[in-house]
């Protein structure tokens, strides 16, 4: 089978993360595999197979407006390459894919992926969300199915167009579990709280250092937080008003995420909203607790089977900071961690779904 995965760019995102983990696995298992983007720049570039079939379509770009040029290059390669199955996701990126198909008949099956919660798009511009509107109400009627990743997208998305409620299907996010990955903060002197994610409003860090703060009131520790972004110096401002930067490591940008898994006693996601946070997951299949805050999203779906004492109200600094003392001080058992998310979220069981339809 010839199988198309589409996206922006290879940016460290969390989308991108599941198309090249998706990609990787099929190209495994002996399908072609073409994965285009509008930009091959990003962290993951060096993740992909080389027996994939990268196609860059912003090193095509012609005279036409963005999106408009978007379109003409991927109705071109689907013309020239007609894949049987062409899988897309954010809302940019499928937009531009279903009106390709439309305009070049294209006979194949395109899925499109909802990545994110639909009512947390009101802070993009004015060009963007209208170009969202024409895809959800115009040319997502010629999806052959709509992938959401949480019930909570499933419900929205339903809601928004109930018309095509035979079309959205839940599949959450693949994770790879990793069999030599496995927590072993049994060394670790002082207990650390790891953290990771883009420095942005969406993933509400002062609520997470200001609990942390709480936290070390009562017991020494060490709180990592993985990533880089705008809020980069207001985060750094809090921190030195806090008076808690002895206890603070932010490591930025790392491409080895599972030294830090190996070594944490709890990760903690303390976002407003998300779509499905991989790093939950992530955390679990590394044998790590988790802490997340209740925010729209699939986050509730990914913990509460598991750990259903662990799930705070978005905001609530002294919920959060209680939270995270209970989990450093309870025992834990990492293997029960890794089969939950083995039997529920690995990717091969995940890329299957897929492709089931």
């Amino acid at each position: 089978m010839r199988i198309c995965l589409f996206t922006s760019s290879l940016n460290r995102g969390g989308a991108e993360r599941v198309f090249v983990n998706l990609a990787n696995h099929w190209v495994e298992q002996g399908h072609a595999v073409d994965f285009v983007v509008m930009s091959a720049e990003g962290g993951f570039r060096d993740s992909l197979s080389p027996e994939i079939n990268l196609i860059d379509l912003g090193a095509q770009r012609g005279w036409l407006p963005n999106r408009l040029d978007f379109v003409r290059l991927f109705a071109r390669y689907l013309k020239q390459s007609a894949p049987d199955q062409v899988f897309a996701t954010l809302t940019y990126v499928t937009t531009t894919a279903l009106w390709a198909s439309k305009l070049v008949g294209y006979k194949g099956r395109v899925v499109v992926r909802q990545a994110n919660s639909i009512r947390n798009q009101s802070e993009q511009s004015m060009p963007v969300r209208l170009w969202n509107w024409i895809g959800y109400h115009i040319c997502y009627n010629w999806a052959d199915r709509i992938m959401v990743n949480s019930r909570n997208s499933e419900s929205e998305m339903i809601e928004m167009l109930p018309r095509l409620e035979s079309k959205v299907r839940l599949v959450f996010n693949p994770v790879v579990v990793q069999p030599e990955l496995i927590r072993r903060d049994a060394e670790e002197a002082i207990p650390v709280v790891l953290a990771s994610g883009r420095f942005a409003a969406q993933k509400d860090y002062p609520t997470l250092l200001r609990a942390f703060q709480l936290v070390l009131k009562r017991r020494q520790s060490r709180l990592v937080i993985l990533g880089d972004g705008p809020k980069r110096g207001e985060i750094e401002s809090l921190i030195d008003e806090l008076e808690i930067g002895a206890s603070v490591d932010l490591a930025g940008y790392v491409s080895n995420t599972g030294v830090y898994y190996a070594r944490a006693s709890v990760f903690v996601l303390s976002s407003r909203w998300e779509g499905f946070p991989n790093v939950l997951v992530e955390a679990l299949s590394a044998g790590v607790p988790v802490v997340t805050t209740d925010g729209l999203g699939a986050s509730r779906e990914i913990v509460e089977p598991i750990l259903p004492d662990n799930i705070v109200p978005v905001g609530d600094v002294d919920r959060l900071a209680e939270s995270i003392l209970k989990t450093l001080a309870e025992p834990h058992e990492p293997e029960h961690y890794r089969a939950y998310v083995k039997e529920r979220f690995d990717l091969p069981v995940i890329a299957d779904q897929y492709l089931e339809g």
